[in-house]
């Protein structure tokens, strides 16, 4: 198979998965929009407010430039690291509510909080570190026909993967600190015993999920060709 069509099908494959995505991510934000109204809009504006809305509106409003960007025949360098830095500023966001949630479950203990605060930084760090580090783009034999591809930056695969590594090391972190308060907690109150259950449920349905795609992430980092390298990124944003 010659190289045109190599890159032609790496092309279409990182379109059908930008698509995906996009899809899956519209969907889900229609799907609890009534959830949204009902807890969030009739309450008093705070930081665990401010986070989920910066959270949610981030992602509902971040997602729509990397689709024309991945879509249309654009050729500026500016403007093709964006969704790089995005999926580094959603995780940052969803990293502190995780925190939150977890220094409230532990009735504010400062040991938990410093702990998670300090992968939470070598994380953002090595995440920051490989985008800055990309390397100098290669034009490819598919100009003509997608012209933002040979725009796209570089990475070093290996970097990649200790980015998701470590990303993946946070949430098995939070996810076992709150089995563990789950499964050493005492409390009996009807109220407070639905409220642990329905965390760990979701718990370990975010933390299955999520750790599949990771695991896809550090593969693909690894082993696939550059222009594969990210192909499932925004399904770790989803």
């Amino acid at each position: 198979m010659s190289d045109l069509a190599v890159a032609v099908i790496q092309r279409q494959s990182v379109y059908y998965y930008t698509l995906a995505s996009f899809v899956i991510c519209y969907y889900d934000y229609f799907l609890t929009l009534d959830d949204e109204i009902r807890y969030f809009w009739r309450r008093k504006f705070g930081l665990t407010a401010f986070l989920f809305f910066l959270n949610r509106y981030t992602q509902f409003l971040g997602t729509i430039p990397v689709v024309i960007l991945t879509f249309a025949r654009l050729s500026d360098k500016g403007f093709q690291p964006y969704h790089h830095y995005f999926v580094v500023f959603t995780l940052i966001v969803g990293s502190l509510i995780l925190i939150l949630r977890t220094y409230a479950l532990y009735g504010g203990s400062r040991k938990v909080l410093y702990t998670l605060a300090m992968l939470w930084v070598i994380a953002v760090g090595i995440g920051i570190w490989t985008i800055m580090s990309r390397s100098t783009v290669v034009k490819s034999p598919v100009d003509v026909l997608f012209p933002n591809v040979c725009l796209e930056p570089s990475y070093n695969g290996q970097r990649l993967a200790l980015t998701w590594i470590v990303v993946f090391t946070f949430d098995s972190v939070v996810f076992g600190l709150t089995m563990f308060k789950v499964m050493t907690s005492s409390t009996t109150v009807n109220g407070r015993s639905r409220l642990l259950t329905r965390i760990v449920r979701d718990g370990a349905a975010y933390y299955v999920i999520l750790g599949v795609v990771y695991l896809s992430n550090i593969i693909t980092s690894l082993v696939a060709p550059p222009a594969l390298q990210d192909i499932s990124v925004w399904f770790a944003n989803v």
